[in-house]
């Protein structure tokens, strides 16, 4: 284990224990001193808090109070300066036996510089400075994406967090003429007579609207379409002569409060828009949506193709055509939606200390096309792209798996791979084995070639003797507890030992290679659960 990881390791197993006591009052002190802070200065705020304490009204927090007081002040006596990285110093009563106190200390000497000077009594102890230098200070942003979805989360060390879920408005998966109208709709032609739109023929001149002059025109038509259709939808104005039955994805022109025109499908479509007619003497004129309700799509539907003003005129509605106008609606719902996904890249990303990069992973174009446009903040790096089959949260997973080679060096990826390693031969019966005898002989003979230690293991080798017959046993137990003896005694604790502190020193004098894993990843809590949180690589069997 490298001195890094062995000080973290240390440092989680203090916090454990630090984060188990409890105070009956605000009794708990935390003290924190950085690197060359003056001893005599904290002496002299202490004495200050130590006259302040005097005053507390409760007997015995007041008692407990002063003596960890006095305490920290005889213990900080040793100290011309603090240590190197500075120190934390926790004092209080960790007795849970009301009446019976015990005062005691203890100090952490971080792997990292302490950069808070802070007094803190309360019911716990203050850990959150030294819970922060356990977090991964790398991090990489992950973003799954293809035309209609995307997936942004954060790889912070091995935890891996969804931030945001982007959904594209654009009707992508569209048939040629996809925007449809259904066979009796009434256009109108160059001398003002009504043809239903199955009648009309390519070269039929039909009424349309010109928006630059802001009148009525008439345009030839370039190209009917017709296809059948799943879903429909019967629009009704204020007007019966405008009633409308079109697909979902055809698009109207409507007036928002602004007195702007824009563009709305028709299931994007609310009662209340105001629809834009061909009522106005030449001119457009507001009319209102009342009623919209689905209807069984019979028959076919068509569309035509009209190239210059791109729309034309049914049952007295101006309507867009299909085919170009189409295309630059998507494209145009396209842009917007890669722009979204950026703004999500920016909120997400942006104040995120120690960012990597980001990695961009889809199963189509959609995101070489989103970097080209770069939607995103130029301060935001793309590390690369990887093809993934999904744009969910599994699609994440897959990023992280197929981005090894640009984040080999990332804990979560490391870890991964060392425990799949480990996995795989625990099945096959290979080269490798879990439990604490089965390891700890491992190690004894010189067999193991990496120690796996879980970061929640909490194991202790207890020493338990019978009062009745005196029968002797050692255990690997989780707590030191009494157990029955088969004599009808009780086997007593007689003294206990941390079992996961022996095995690392064993690996630490054979000089075997020691693996912390987390319990926060699938594969580290897998570990931790399916095989106790200790397994070993061997050499040889």
């Amino acid at each position: 284990m490298g001195e890094k990881s062995k000080a973290k390791y240390s440092l989680r197993k203090q916090m454990r224990k630090l984060a188990e006591v409890r105070g009956s009052g605000t009794e708990l002190i935390s003290v924190y001193i950085p690197p060359k802070y003056p001893i005599a200065e904290v002496s002299n705020k202490l004495k200050n808090e130590y006259g302040q304490a005097a005053n507390i009204k409760s007997k015995g927090t007041r008692t407990n109070v002063l003596s960890a007081l006095e305490k920290i002040m005889h213990y900080l006596k040793m100290f011309r300066e603090p240590p190197e990285n500075g120190i934390a110093i926790f004092c209080g009563n960790i007795s849970s036996e009301p009446g019976k106190p015990d005062v005691e200390l203890f100090s952490v000497v971080p792997h990292e510089p302490v950069n808070v000077q802070t007094y803190r009594c309360d019911s716990v102890f203050f850990l959150e400075p030294l819970e922060y230098m356990l977090e991964a200070k790398d991090s990489y942003g992950l973003v799954v994406m293809d035309g209609r979805d995307a997936t942004v989360a954060l790889l912070k060390g091995k935890v891996t967090k969804i931030i945001k879920r982007i959904h594209s408005l654009a009707h992508g998966k569209h048939h040629k003429g996809g925007q449809c109208l259904a066979a009796g709709t009434l256009l109108t032609k160059k001398d003002g007579a009504s043809l239903p739109a199955h009648k009309v023929k390519k070269g039929d001149a039909v009424v349309c609207f010109d928006f630059a002059s802001n009148k009525l025109t008439v345009e030839t038509c370039a190209a009917v379409f017709k296809r059948r259709a799943k879903k429909a939808y019967r629009l009704n104005t204020t007007q019966m002569k405008h009633e409308i039955i079109a697909t979902p994805e055809h698009v109207f022109f409507v007036l928002n409060a602004n007195k702007r025109i824009t563009e709305k499908y028709v299931d994007e479509l609310q009662v209340g828009d105001m629809l834009l007619s061909a009522d106005g003497a030449g001119e457009y004129a507001p009319i209102e949506l009342c009623k919209k309700e689905e209807v069984k799509p019979d028959g076919f539907f068509y569309d035509l193709t009209i190239p210059n003003n791109e729309n034309f005129v049914a049952n007295g509605l101006i309507v867009h055509n299909s085919a170009n106008r189409f295309q630059r609606l998507i494209e145009e719902e396209t842009e917007k939606y890669y722009k979204r996904v950026g703004e999500g890249v920016d909120e997400a990303f942006m104040n995120v200390q120690g960012l990597k990069g980001v990695i961009v992973g889809g199963p189509g174009p959609a995101k070489e096309d989103f970097l080209k446009m770069k939607p995103f903040n130029y301060m935001i790096k793309v590390l690369g792209t990887v093809d993934t089959g999904y744009t969910d949260e599994y699609g994440v997973r897959e990023l992280q798996k197929n981005a090894g080679e640009i984040i080999s060096e990332q804990e979560a990826m490391k870890e991964k791979a060392v425990v799949e390693a480990f996995i795989k031969d625990v099945v096959k019966g290979g080269l490798a084995t879990y439990g604490v005898k089965e390891v700890e002989e491992a190690l004894q003979l010189g067999k193991a070639s990496k120690l796996l230690v879980s970061e929640g293991l909490v194991l202790k080798k207890v020493s338990l003797e019978c009062s009745k017959c005196g029968a002797k046993e050692e255990k690997v137990m989780r707590e030191a507890e009494e157990t029955e003896c088969a004599c009808g005694g009780r086997k007593r604790v007689v003294q206990q030992k941390d079992a996961v502190d022996e095995l690392l020193e064993l690996a630490e004098k054979a000089n075997v290679e020691v693996e912390v894993i987390s319990t926060d990843t699938n594969e580290g809590a897998q570990f931790f659960k399916g095989f106790y949180g200790i397994g070993a690589l061997l050499r040889y069997r």
